[in-house]
């Protein structure tokens, strides 16, 4: 992911607060929500998983359809790795929905740098049943 760079819109904000999976950051332009996501600081369920020490994940990340290819998602993603990485995260991970990865997340993301370690099918598909 590039340096922290200055926010791309003038009077871009950025909000953090508790979210439902961890720590919200809110992109606001105006008073206005325009994007967000929430990082897991710790993977490690409280010591249970120890391996995942110093892992991340970001959730939940999205900016508003007319906000988008302006800056904002990735001066947003910036703010909320360099919180991760005061908080002794080196590695961050994220997961994609195969139908939000086909509506343009998985360019975004591979442009932030990330890159699919796994991509994952589900074997189960909806059948009209037989007489």
């Amino acid at each position: 992911l590039p340096a922290r760079l200055a926010p791309p819109l003038r009077d871009l904000d950025v909000q953090r607060s508790a979210g439902v999976f961890g720590v919200r950051f809110t992109a606001v332009l105006a008073g206005q929500a325009i994007g967000a996501c929430e990082c897991i600081a710790d993977m490690t369920q409280g010591g249970a998983l120890p391996a995942l020490q110093g892992w991340a994940q970001l959730s939940e990340f999205a900016v508003d359809a007319e906000w988008r290819n302006r800056g904002v998602g990735m001066w947003l993603m910036q703010q909320a790795v360099a919180w991760l990485r005061l908080a002794g995260c080196n590695r961050v991970v994220l997961s994609v929905a195969a139908d939000d990865e086909e509506a343009g997340a998985g360019r975004f993301y591979e442009r932030c740098g990330w890159h699919p370690l796994v991509r994952s099918r589900r074997g189960w598909r909806r059948v009209a049943p037989v007489r």
